[in-house]
């Protein structure tokens, strides 16, 4: 963690002419006390505080990152187009790197340690077709500045790493009744071996690479806004839809008017359906992940977990064939 955090976050409020409250306070400590890589915060009606709190270069390139997409963003679409938040300001202050953005208030897409997916009464007031086209206009940007590559070597090294600490353990589990075997999880990780070239060669596409029900909010206006781009990297075009897709698991027929939606845009379908299988793969073993190491607090997520698993077994037998 920066030193003098506490100090130097006073002396940003003041210099920013922010009243910092009691609730800001609270949120400031328990950011310092658990070690979070930001600090972030509503500071008054109408904006969102975000200041960088641990020492590790990575943490400031996020921030740096997330400044510039939202640069890019705004450069490229119009108000009456805008599906990100506002920047108002950035900076530096002493030993702290900060940003300022318009406070977006409505409903949020849900709280992913407690909803484990997009809530229903959230999905219902979201055109599929109007998300389907926002990821498609905003992975077409071209930012001339670095960002990571999620090709073939990060789909094995995620896929690897949730083997490890979560796939090797729940096939030796009770709760798995014939739900994954050994083959499966081996099956998986031979074809995404298989396809690292290919995976490879489609990093072409912006991707926002965070696509929580935490980071969309359907503002009091009725926009839709997704929230912090800090880790946008290139990918391929099917990561994000996949992303939304597992997501949207409590509206079955929203999940599919949302892939076809999606799919009037692609021209290479099969590349676009492969892709989007390999995606799958990744993304149901990290979300079934995050509903296992929950199942003691919260045993209604097993049903979520087992939709997880069906897609990822789904996915598994479409890329063998």
């Amino acid at each position: 963690m920066l030193k003098n955090i506490r100090q130097n976050v006073f002396s940003l409020f003041k210099n920013l002419k922010l009243k910092l409250e009691t609730e800001n306070l609270k949120k400031l400590e328990n950011s310092i006390v658990v070690k979070k890589r930001f600090y972030t915060d509503l500071v008054n009606d109408n904006l969102f505080l975000k200041v960088k709190l641990q020492k590790r270069k990575e943490v400031k390139r996020d921030l740096e990152r997330e400044i510039e997409i939202y640069k890019i963003l705004k450069k490229k679409f119009p108000e009456k187009l805008r599906f990100f938040p506002k920047l108002i300001s950035e900076g530096k202050h002493k030993n702290l790197y900060w940003m300022l953005e318009k406070a977006e208030r409505g409903k949020l897409g849900g709280i992913m340690d407690e909803d484990f997916g997009m809530k229903k009464s959230f999905l219902s007031k979201v055109s599929p077709s109007y998300l389907a086209h926002l990821i498609f206009l905003y992975q077409n940007l071209k930012p001339k500045f670095p960002l990571y590559k999620h090709g073939g070597w990060w789909y094995w090294q995620d896929f690897n790493g949730y083997r490890v600490k979560f796939l090797n353990k729940f096939i030796n589990s009770k709760l798995n009744k014939n739900l994954l075997t050994l083959k499966d999880i081996n099956l998986a990780q031979e074809i995404l071996r298989k396809n690292k070239n290919f995976l490879n060669k489609n990093v072409h596409y912006l991707s926002h690479g965070d696509l929580y029900p935490n980071n969309f909010i359907l503002n009091e206006e009725g926009r839709l806004i997704i929230l912090d781009w800090g880790l946008a990297n290139f990918n391929n075009f099917a990561f994000d839809v996949a992303f939304i897709y597992l997501l949207a698991h409590r509206l079955p027929n929203w999940q599919r008017d949302f892939y076809n939606a999606y799919l009037q845009y692609v021209k290479e379908k099969d590349k676009f359906k492969k892709l989007f299988n390999l995606a799958l793969i990744s993304l149901a073993v990290r979300f079934a992940s995050h509903c296992y190491f929950n199942l003691k607090t919260k045993k209604e997520v097993f049903s979520i977990f087992k939709k997880h698993i069906k897609i990822l077994k789904r996915a598994i037998t479409e890329l063998k064939l």
